[in-house]
């Protein structure tokens, strides 16, 4: 049985994504044999939802750091 791991991101700016290519990459290296398939969450809800979430999460990255951090830290 092939061993598959799915690595979920959202398109919201480089880091989710080059985090995740980062992890397939080692995957790639340390276990070939394991599949690796990294999507993005935002290509599964609404164009107008996805839209207004990126630009909302990069809006809130530059704009307001600390509510960025905060709402962050209470997301986990």
């Amino acid at each position: 049985m092939v061993k598959k791991v799915l690595l979920i991101s959202a398109s919201t700016g480089s880091g989710h994504i080059r985090a995740a290519q980062a992890i397939e990459s080692a995957f790639k290296r340390v276990a070939p044999a394991v599949e690796v398939r990294h999507i993005d969450a935002l290509d599964y809800t609404p164009k107008l939802f996805a839209g207004m979430y990126a630009k909302s999460y990069i809006a809130m990255a530059k704009r307001m750091p600390a509510l960025w951090g905060y709402l962050y830290s209470k997301s986990d």
